[in-house]
């Protein structure tokens, strides 16, 4: 594609499903597979983000790949992948946003989401990789930032759940890099539930996996892990993080954020906080005799992860929960 998709404004319960084989005009759409027949939406050429929602009520994406937009324009941008502004109940589900980028050519401009930014309204993102995206300002002030580089929430309530964050960046193109939440940056009504924040980057201490710019965030069995520079900064706004491993970053936690329930390398503290080797295998699986495992403040029925595991074995989490990332299934050892 070579310009931006445009989701028809302010519709209601339009639903957009990949995966399907459409393999006979007569039996369309044929049967589903998002991994064996992926619906990828890709730019070809041009500076445009993939696809602008707006004012979209119950809407659905499900089994959608958007790749390669690229929103470079003067003025702040918002959105290299997705802009999402006031909808209401969007959801997008098992979709893969990479490789998106946001970037200003504006001096003292802004970057919002290079996978995706939600202006306002109320989006939930379950079962999604984000990944490999970027945002970047432009200027010589510490505000010429990238704001999220995943994904930014903006006056917008936002729960991501089941979801995995990686390698994405929020940078400046000067030499003055510096970036505002590598993965997250959150300035909303914002949940992150059952997610795997890692080795992303927010340049100049910016918080690498999560900052928090303003609002409310609340981070309940997320492993968040391998950043060079801050695991979680909240800078304003409330934050809390529990049932969580928070480990292998620069500093783990930066302000103040309540705590409960945690492993955290760097020894802060909280009811049921501890700082102990998680022995992390095969990814970040919690390996045998991990302190994580059963550690939690509820049980796993409880927090919704019955038949989920953090073991690469594949057994269920059950009785008290253990804590951090719980995958769907194990390894194929």
């Amino acid at each position: 594609m070579t310009n931006s998709l445009i989701w028809p404004a302010s519709a209601s319960y339009v639903n957009i499903y990949g995966g399907y084989a459409a393999t006979s005009d007569i039996a369309l759409p044929g049967a589903r597979n998002i991994q064996l027949w992926p619906t990828v939406i890709k730019r070809i050429s041009g500076f445009d983000r993939l696809l602008t929602i707006v004012k979209v009520t119950n809407g659905v994406m499900d089994g959608i790949t958007l790749a390669g937009g690229y929103k470079k324009t003067t003025g702040h941008v918002y959105g290299g992948g997705i802009l999402a502004t006031n909808c209401v109940n969007l959801k997008l589900v098992s979709c893969i946003i990479a490789s998106n980028r946001a970037e200003t050519t504006t001096w003292h401009g802004y970057a919002y989401g290079g996978g995706m930014v939600c202006i306002g309204g109320s989006v939930t993102i379950t079962n999604c990789v984000i990944t490999r995206n970027k945002a970047f300002g432009y200027g010589d002030f510490a505000t010429d930032t990238g704001y999220g580089g995943g994904v930014c929430a903006a006056n917008s309530v936002v729960l991501i759940r089941d979801s995995i964050f990686c390698f994405n960046e929020a940078d400046n193109t000067t030499t003055l890099r510096v970036g505002q939440g590598g993965a997250l940056y959150a300035n909303g009504t914002v949940a992150v539930q059952n997610c795997l924040i890692y080795a992303n980057r927010a340049y100049n201490n910016g918080g690498d996996g999560i900052r928090i710019g303003g609002g409310t965030m609340r981070a309940e069995f997320c492993t968040i892990a391998n950043h060079p520079n801050i695991g979680v900064y909240r800078s304003g706004g409330t934050a809390s993080v529990s049932n969580s491993v928070v480990w292998d970053c620069g500093d783990d936690i930066l302000g103040t954020v309540t705590l409960g329930y945690n492993d955290i390398e760097d020894g802060d503290s909280g009811p049921g906080c501890f700082s102990s080797n998680p022995l992390f295998e095969y990814g970040y699986y919690l390996g045998t005799g991990s302190p994580c495992i059963d550690a939690g403040s509820t049980t796993a029925a409880g927090a919704g992860l019955s038949g989920y595991t953090t073991k690469a074995n594949g057994a269920t989490d059950s009785g008290m929960a253990d804590i951090g990332y719980h995958y769907f299934s194990g390894m194929n050892l």
